[in-house]
């Protein structure tokens, strides 16, 4: 066994045969056509999909969305029940005020004897403290 450290001592190669140029293209030609297939096969898988099974889907779901729609019956005794309830809360008469807040007063509300319009005697006054 003889191992060749140098560049020098490499043995040479034989002269390549000139069909050996096309192999090149070959390989190049068959990663194209290679790739092209791939694309086709993607593309053909993607138009099944968005044109046969959303179609399929969205019909199904539509189908189950039929059997789904059913009417539910009217429940008319709770219906008149609501709609006195309703009447009687927005037709209630206002309250009406005991007297108007934005008069003024000519009393003194703070008093708890009446006013009189005559002065007070002493014996008035010395009774009332």
């Amino acid at each position: 066994m003889q191992f060749t450290w140098s560049k020098k001592n490499k043995p040479k190669q034989e002269p390549r045969d000139p069909d050996y140029k096309r192999v090149k293209n070959i390989k190049v030609l068959n990663t194209i056509s290679l790739c092209s297939i791939l694309a086709v096969i993607c593309l053909t898988l993607w138009f099944l999909y968005d044109n046969m099974y959303q179609a399929l889907t969205s019909s199904q779901v539509l189908f189950l969305a039929n059997d789904a729609a059913q009417l539910e019956p009217l429940n008319f005794d709770l219906y008149t029940k609501t709609q006195k309830a309703w009447k009687e809360k927005t037709e209630q008469p206002l309250v009406t005020l005991a007297r108007d807040p934005f008069l003024p007063t000519t009393t003194s509300t703070t008093s708890t004897q009446p006013v009189s319009s005559q002065p007070m005697t002493e014996k008035q006054t010395h009774t009332s403290l």
